[in-house]
């Protein structure tokens, strides 16, 4: 799976579980199983979109260069 493919399949889930969060709001339900997936799937997504260690030491280095 390609990492636009892998970033667009994470986003599709967190807004599943939003929705889902949300009506469980509204009934008056708990929503912790909900919860803990969703700030999984916000981890999940953070590491897919953060840049690597090597590219961000380039960039600090490139930049003490200049």
């Amino acid at each position: 799976m390609t990492k636009h493919k892998t970033i667009t399949t994470i986003e599709k889930e967190i807004n599943k579980v939003n929705d889902e969060i949300d009506m469980r709001i509204i009934q008056g339900l708990a929503y912790r199983a909900e919860a803990k997936r969703h700030k999984t799937l916000l981890q999940k997504l953070r590491s897919e979109v953060r840049p690597t260690w090597q590219y961000r030491l380039s960039r600090m280095v490139t930049s003490f260069l200049l």
